[in-house]
């Protein structure tokens, strides 16, 4: 059963899974997040897509990002949520003062 060599990349030189036939020409493989076309005009070679990650592939995680995000969050509901809410209770009662 052969196996056909991914082009560029980041599988650049590692080799496909075992076909039992040729693939047809256009058929696309993943390999690490990364987009693989069959060309059998390029010498029956696995080609690289430089388009960025394929749907359903998944792209890599940054919990640097993830953390600043949490933390946005967590600032919002315990510090400037409550002081809103205090701001918004002293402008109704001077509100309630002004108009008796």
């Amino acid at each position: 059963m052969p196996r056909y060599p991914l082009i560029g990349g980041p599988c650049d030189g590692t080799r496909s899974q075992n076909y039992a036939r040729e693939p047809r020409d256009g058929t696309i493989i993943r390999c690490k997040g990364a987009g693989y076309q069959y060309n059998y005009g390029n010498r029956g070679v696995f080609v690289w897509l430089d388009v960025g990650p394929l749907p359903g592939a998944g792209g890599t995680l940054d919990t640097k990002q993830v953390g600043k995000a949490w933390h946005r969050l967590m600032h919002v509901f315990g510090v400037e949520a409550p002081q809103a809410i205090r701001a918004s209770r002293a402008a109704r009662a001077r509100l309630r003062r002004l108009s008796r």
